[in-house]
């Protein structure tokens, strides 16, 4: 699947098109269907793998609630995002959400590991001297 998904984004890159309108200008019609054949039952149960996978993680952080809970409603979620959120106002609150993700992983890996304690004293200097 990465080796699809990585030549997918170099296609793009290129011809600025996807897979199947590249193969739908060069090749013939029957190359077009066994690729969508094939690809279609693939990309569909990675997704399905990835909701299961994000399920089972809520689930260890909650063990109260079933796996197969957490997976329909971050189905419901997604589907939800898809049809009502527009893609660049989805993407603008990934890139954020991410950004909050980083910096709290940052910080607490500066807090178990000490890195932050010469940004904290000079800090706490600075506010001794006013």
């Amino acid at each position: 699947m990465a080796a699809i998904q990585g030549m997918c984004a170099r296609i793009g890159i290129v011809t600025t098109q996807g897979l199947t309108v590249t193969l739908k200008n060069h090749y013939p019609k029957s190359i077009l269907y066994l690729m969508l054949l094939f690809s279609f039952p693939a990309i569909t149960f990675n997704i399905g793998a990835d909701i299961h996978a994000m399920g089972s993680v809520a689930n260890m952080l909650f063990p109260a609630i079933p796996a197969f809970a957490f997976s329909a409603f971050i189905t419901g979620i997604l589907i939800f995002v898809i049809i009502k959120v527009s893609l660049s106002t989805a993407g603008l609150d990934i890139k954020m959400v991410m950004l909050v993700i980083v910096t709290i992983r940052n910080c607490s890996i500066s807090r178990e590991t000490g890195l932050g304690t010469g940004y904290a004293k000079y800090l706490h200097s600075f506010h001794s001297i006013q």
